[in-house]
């Protein structure tokens, strides 16, 4: 036999071998893409390790006086032995600029009083928090936020709580370019895990709901487009789904009747 037959069959086996390491490469790779998108973070979801999202529900009622009394509940997961604070994070609430030439914005500067927190139980209300007040870093009002801090009296158990934090926002009775309003902030407590959230608001039956992107000229939206997923149970309910990337710092209603004061003019941040 020649030697030249002889390379034949060396040559078909390191063909052979060399097509199956060339797929193995292949499929190698194209399993580790699909890994990757298996397992790249979608930031409007939660981990499927992560806790179950957070539910916000706020109920706001007009006062007289101009201010808004506000309800907020919160649906939030612990693990166990955690004995972490809930955080309200509280300062200016941006809802558009004054002309498309973008010299001034308009800011809404809420302040809150009468805060309370305390611990929802399947019998009714249970331990209250102890609310911690921090404004040591508020420089400028306009770019600070106040923090507040809702502190458990003891460590959480694990699993799913429910806590009710209420207190009166005054600053958001305001006229804007002719139309008197109160502006309830998009800024509500929340829990320690920092997940994704859900959120309704209620203003109040007869009431009816206007959103403010903080990006554009001031324009109120009754269909609240620019909130993620938004939808309306009826006029004064809006429900969403909230990341922290939104272009809505506050919604607002036509003051009702119920205010006998009136409006202080918004405040105008130039740039």
């Amino acid at each position: 036999m020649s030697r030249r037959l002889l390379w034949i069959p060396i040559f078909i086996v390191a063909a052979v071998v060399g097509a199956a390491v060339f797929i193995a490469a292949v499929f190698g790779i194209v399993g580790i893409v699909d890994s990757g998108r298996e397992h790249k973070p979608n930031p409007t979801q939660p981990h499927p390790d992560a806790f179950t999202p957070e539910e916000v529900s706020v109920a706001a009622s007009a006062q007289k006086d101009g201010t808004l009394a506000v309800t907020a509940t919160l649906v939030f997961d612990t693990p166990k032995g955690s004995d972490d604070p809930l955080y309200w994070y509280l300062g200016a609430a941006r809802i558009g600029w004054e002309s498309s030439e973008r010299h001034a914005q308009y800011v809404v500067l809420p302040t809150a009083t009468k805060v309370t927190g305390v611990v929802l139980t399947d019998d009714g209300a249970g331990e209250a928090l102890t609310v911690e007040k921090d404004d040591s870093k508020v420089d400028d009002p306009l770019r600070d936020d106040v923090v507040y801090r809702f502190v458990p009296k003891n460590e959480w158990t694990e699993g799913r709580h429910a806590v009710e934090i209420s207190y009166v926002l005054e600053g958001v009775h305001v006229e804007v370019g002719g139309t008197d309003l109160m502006v309830l902030p998009l800024q509500f407590v929340s829990g320690p895990n920092r997940a994704v959230n859900y959120r309704r608001a209620d203003v109040g039956e007869g009431n009816t709901i206007q959103c403010m992107s903080n990006n554009i000229t001031f324009k109120l939206d009754d269909t609240c487009a620019a909130l993620e997923g938004a939808s309306e149970d009826a006029e004064s309910t809006v429900s969403w789904a909230d990341d922290g990337t939104g272009s809505v710092d506050a919604i607002a209603f036509a003051t009702p009747d119920v205010v006998t004061v009136d409006p202080e003019p918004v405040t105008r941040r130039e740039k």
